[in-house]
């Protein structure tokens, strides 16, 4: 019976990350007011080349709280004192609260917080908090569910990806693209790789934490998942130049 119950725990959950998030393949736009009044409309930010960070929080969730530091890290890093190609936008989640002024200033948010963004929400179909969303210049976009540390590499990988595509390097990733032959994957993750014949992966779990590395010497490539638990994972591929990360979801 506690078997059963484990395996109907982890369908649910994984239903619910597999759903939780926008339809489509480019980020839902939309216009919204901070607490301080100030309008931020997506489209305008991708026009002007930024990537944008959406944090999805609530005011009493403790796990939101320690994710602060590595959502502030990429602020200092990508932000207006950074180089300046990053937005974020943290969105308050739960329409019962009306503290956000005092989180604000209780944990010094250098950012923009919403607290009446419930409506463009509903497009994301989030769950819980936190949910991040990186969402570059084309209006693509990746997702994460869940908290993150402050070695937490997910989010910057999600980032830098999306720099890749502002920076103009799309062109070059024409002949460094990455394709799974499944996914979700059983035991063997086989990809296909087009571009050099050497590249360093890394696989991470949700929470950032590294599960496997390893170096593809071939254009194929089969890597062993069968100890890996059931869930989402990210899998990042690099030759020390350009970065690929890709969501792999492990059955």
């Amino acid at each position: 019976m506690k078997k059963h119950f484990t395996l109907l725990v982890l369908f649910v959950a994984f239903q619910m990350v597999s759903f939780a998030q926008p339809e489509g393949d480019v980020f839902p736009n939309f216009t919204v007011n901070d607490i301080n009044g100030v309008e931020h409309h997506l489209q305008d930010y991708l026009d002007d080349g930024k990537t944008v960070l959406i944090d999805v929080f609530a005011t009493w969730c403790g796990v939101c709280i320690n994710s602060l530091p590595a959502v502030e890290t990429l602020y200092e890093e990508h932000g207006p004192d950074g180089d300046n190609t990053l937005v974020i936008l943290s969105f308050e989640g739960d329409a019962s609260t009306s503290n956000e002024a005092t989180f604000v200033n209780t944990y010094s948010i250098p950012y923009p917080v919403v607290s009446d963004g419930l409506m463009e929400m509903e497009d994301w179909n989030t769950i819980g908090q936190p949910n991040f969303f990186v969402i570059c210049t084309d209006g693509s976009f990746d997702y994460h569910f869940g908290g993150v540390s402050g070695s937490n590499m997910v989010l910057a990988d999600m980032v830098t990806a999306c720099n890749v595509i502002t920076t103009g390097i799309n062109e070059i990733e024409q002949e460094f693209t990455l394709q799974f032959y499944t996914n979700p994957v059983l035991n063997t993750l086989d990809i296909s790789l087009n571009g050099n014949s050497r590249f360093d992966y890394m696989i991470y779990d949700l929470s950032g934490k590294t599960i496997l590395t390893g170096t593809s010497e071939l254009n194929k490539k089969s890597i062993d998942l069968s100890e890996l638990e059931s869930g989402i994972y990210f899998l990042q591929l690099s030759d020390k130049t350009r970065y690929i990360t890709k969501k792999l979801i492990k059955q």
